[in-house]
């Protein structure tokens, strides 16, 4: 027994050995390390492209003269290089203005909307905005919505263009107008990180450092300058930083080794011996656990189970497929990820028309895509006449019986078909 706690005592001594060597070389790291002529770099904000959607139902002239001073007030405030895109709810195009840093142009596009115009639903246009916005080739985008949020009937749903937004990385700052609460656009500048603020007390500089803050810290002559600064020289490390750096991190994993080693040595001398086996011929301790079922209410799964018992799996299987639940379980597009049931009595329909049992909000879908009907046992997608087609393991069809497994694509949304429903 004194043997013992004098090995147990001899390891403690190694243990806080150990922690305090590795303590030191640490420490002396960061003392080589941390010097105070180490000076951050300063980070100017990148350029970024800046959609303007502009709704004009609801909106007065006095808002609309508003909405213009502040866009051009902005352009100004913008880091250098960024561009502004200018869409409408009116007419028939959605973007009246490609990105653009002409003011001219942007003044004159401005200057031709018209106060109370009404146009489509607003996630419609904003949908087509968002889509636009997401494509272009900027390092940052987001999207400026002076809105009264008025409310239409439109194809798609609410949360169509807030989650396109929201997987293309494109905040919504809403603008309110009118006398409404706003509850509308603060949901909208919530959900895709963009901020709401009233129109009558927005301002151009405050709205320019939420949408492109700059990164990193700089002094405030540098925040008033449109031109970037040149990088300050960053000091050059010296050898023997790195070479400690090295024999620190050495060493430290040494200690930790030999920490453990002393540890299990530790727990070795103290542990009670192991009883020894029984000698040959005793009996030994056993524990068995048998089930017995029928076998109309089991399933076998030993290996020589009997050879009828592969027409019961057949008739078991049959009967899975017929009271499944079967799905559409979404690989890509806007709903990546999700399942939609397929009517197990009647059809189920397709398209980008918010009316659709399955919503696909993309412009490659049609208002009404194609059909999936119930058909004994089977399933049979039907096209609709859609521009794009419908695609069955990448064949375009106009009719096919769906099979599990298949996969069936809609504009640009892949689907895979589970005829035994979601078993995650």
């Amino acid at each position: 027994m004194v043997k013992m706690r004098s090995r147990a005592r001899i390891g403690s001594w190694l243990v806080a050995a150990s922690l305090a060597a590795s303590l030191c070389l640490a420490t002396g790291v960061l003392a080589q390390t941390a010097s105070p002529e180490a000076t951050p770099e300063v980070l100017v904000r990148p350029p970024l492209v800046l959609g303007v959607a502009i709704d004009e139902a609801g909106m007065g002239q006095a808002d609309l003269q508003r909405s213009q001073d502040l866009v051009l007030a902005l352009l100004d405030k913008l880091p250098e290089g960024s561009q502004i895109m200018i869409g409408s709810f009116s007419g028939e195009k959605r973007i009246v203005l490609p990105p653009t840093a002409d003011r001219a142009l942007v003044t004159a596009t401005m200057a031709g909307f018209e106060a109370g115009a009404s146009g489509v639903a607003l996630p419609d246009g904003l949908f087509d905005m968002v889509e636009y916005l997401g494509a272009q080739d900027f390092a940052a985008r987001a999207l400026l919505l002076f809105s009264a949020g008025r409310v239409r009937e439109g194809d798609l749903q609410f949360e169509d263009p807030l989650n396109a937004a929201t997987s293309k990385g494109v905040p919504i700052f809403a603008l309110a107008l009118g006398q409404g609460d706003g509850k509308l656009l603060r949901r909208i500048a919530k959900i895709t990180g963009g901020e709401y603020v009233r129109l009558e007390v927005a301002d151009a500089a405050m709205l320019a450092q939420s949408i492109a803050p700059r990164e990193g810290s700089a002094s405030s002559s540098a925040a008033s300058s449109r031109s970037p600064e040149p990088p300050l020289p960053t000091p050059t490390p010296k050898a023997a930083t790195g070479l400690l750096g090295a024999a620190a991190i050495f060493f430290s994993l040494g200690g930790l080794l030999m920490l453990g080693i002393v540890v299990l040595l530790i727990r070795r001398m103290s542990a009670p011996e192991t009883p020894r086996a029984a000698a040959p011929g005793l009996p030994q301790p056993s524990l068995s656990l048998s089930l017995s079922l029928p076998r109309k209410d089991a399933l076998s799964l030993s290996p020589d189970a009997p050879a009828g018992m592969a027409d019961d799996d057949i008739a078991l299987e049959k009967t899975l497929v017929v009271n499944a639940n079967p799905t559409l379980r979404a690989l890509s597009g806007p709903g990546a990820g999700k399942n939609f049931p397929l009517s197990a009595t009647g059809h189920t329909t397709l398209g980008r028309s918010r009316r659709s049992d399955i919503v696909v909000p993309e412009d490659g879908a049609s208002a009404q895509h194609c059909r999936i009907d119930r058909e004994g046992d089977s399933y049979v997608v039907h096209d609709l006449g859609s521009t794009n087609g419908t695609w069955v393991n990448d064949a375009r069809t106009e009719r096919a019986v769906l099979q599990h497994g298949d996969r069936l694509k809609v504009g640009g949304t892949v689907f895979m078909v589970s005829l035994f429903g979601d078993r995650s």
